[in-house]
C-alpha cells in the first residue's frame, strides 16, 4: 500500500511493475478524499486496479485487468505466500505454515498415509537446463519443483495403491 504522500504517477508505475508477478495488480491508497478524475485516467491508461482505503471503509475503484505473469516470478511469488499449484488439477492449495513445506510430503505413500500433499523434484527438466546452460541443476530448485495436491494424491495414487 502507498499512502497519499508520495507522487500518485510513481506509485502507479510501481504497481503495474507487480503485473510480472500476479495475475491483478492493484494500488491501495489511504485517503479519506476520492480518486481525482487525472488519477484515475492515470491508472486506467496504466491498467492498474485501484482501492480507497478510508476510517471506516476499504473500496475498489477500478478493477484490475487480468495479466499473464511471468510463470517463475508467479510461482516465486506462490511459494512465498506458502502456496503450490496441482499439476493435475491446476487448484491452489497450502503447502506449509510456519515450516515452507510442512504440508506436503516428499514420499507418495507418506501423502497417502497422512493425506497430505506430494512434492516432487522434475529432475528432466533440470537436466535440460543444465545442459543448456541455463541453470545450475538443483533438484528442488524453484523451477524445477511440482506440487500435487491431497486430494489428487487421494484420488489418483490412491486407486493405485487400491485405497479410493
Amino acid at each position: 500500500m502507498k499512502r497519499g504522500t508520495g507522487p500518485f504517477a510513481n506509485a502507479c508505475g510501481q504497481t503495474l511493475g507487480y503485473s510480472a508477478y500476479a495475475n491483478r495488480v492493484y494500488l491501495a491508497d489511504r485517503r479519506e478524499a476520492p480518486f481525482t478524475i487525472d488519477e484515475i485516467d492515470l491508472a486506467s491508461h496504466l491498467g492498474i486496479g485501484l482501492i480507497q482505503i478510508s476510517r471506516t471503509k476499504c473500496s475498489e475503484v477500478r478493477s484490475s485487468p487480468f495479466y499473464k505473469p511471468m510463470t517463475k516470478l508467479h510461482f516465486a511469488l506462490l511459494e512465498r505466500l506458502r502456496l503450490g499449484r496441482c499439476q493435475l488439477c491446476s487448484s491452489l492449495f497450502e503447502i506449509g505454515d510456519a515450516k515452507r513445506f510442512s504440508k506436503v510430503s516428499r514420499d507418495i505413500s507418506d501423502a497417502l498415509a497422512t493425506s497430505r500433499g506430494f512434492i516432487f523434484g522434475n529432475q528432466e527438466v533440470a537436466q535440460r537446463k543444465k545442459k543448456l546452460g541455463v541453470q545450475a541443476i538443483r533438484t528442488f530448485g524453484t523451477d524445477e519443483r511440482r506440487f500435487i495436491c491431497s486430494q489428487c494424491v487421494s484420488r489418483v495414487f490412491g486407486q493405485l495403491n487400491g485405497q479410493a
